[in-house]
């Protein structure tokens, strides 16, 4: 009876939308939110259109790069299915696969990071201290301060086209590796307290 209540766990993880930027209503291929924002003020920011262009390699590459990654992460996920639906699953296949997975994962995140760090090396220091005013402008919505208020610039940065809550929240996970320590230490603070809400006895 454990077993199958772990398959069962385990299916329902694995028909999980990779949360990597993924959100309804935009293309799972559109490119990092950074590089769109950027392509999107670009004359505002003063980007010539020969940087535009080198821009737009990088973000061709980049979405090339990321449907590579899908696909075999959408095979892998496949593969695990197939195993664990077996009456007796190989643990060390299953745990191989479940490595994969991870891999695949986080090489997402870093296909993400790694646009964004060339597409801001593209940019002067100037363009990159307007590019953050204005996605700090364009964020109206945004509350300042409170509780995740290290976090504005790594929002404004990283997630400029994330929703408000749950989303922003999520933005924020799937690019980990690149938030200041800060807002890292607010973000994992607020996942502890979070969690000893969910142990708290009805």
């Amino acid at each position: 009876m454990y077993r199958v209540v772990c398959v069962c766990v385990l299916l329902l993880g694995l028909s999980v939308p990779e949360a990597s930027g993924e959100q309804p209503g935009r293309s799972r291929h559109a490119g990092p939110p950074a590089a769109r924002f950027i392509e999107k003020h670009a004359e505002q920011l003063g980007i010539d259109e020969t940087t535009r262009q080198a821009i737009q390699s990088l973000v061709e590459e980049a979405r090339a790069r990321g449907r590579e990654i899908r696909t075999s992460l959408k095979q892998a996920r496949t593969e695990m299915r197939g195993l664990l639906e077996q009456d007796s699953p190989d643990e060390a296949a299953v745990m191989q696969h479940a490595e994969r997975i991870g891999a695949l994962r986080t090489e997402i995140r870093k296909n993400r990071l790694r646009a964004m760090l060339q597409i801001r090396a593209l940019l002067s220091s100037e363009q990159r201290q307007a590019l953050t005013a204005l996605r700090q402008e364009k964020r109206p919505g945004r509350r300042r301060g409170g509780r995740f208020g290290a976090c504005r610039t790594n929002l404004a940065e990283l997630c400029p086209e994330a929703g408000p809550g749950r989303a922003s929240l999520q933005c924020l996970s799937d690019n980990w590796a690149a938030l200041s320590p800060g807002c890292q230490a607010v973000f994992e603070r607020g996942r502890h307290r979070g969690k000893r809400r969910s142990e708290r006895p009805d």
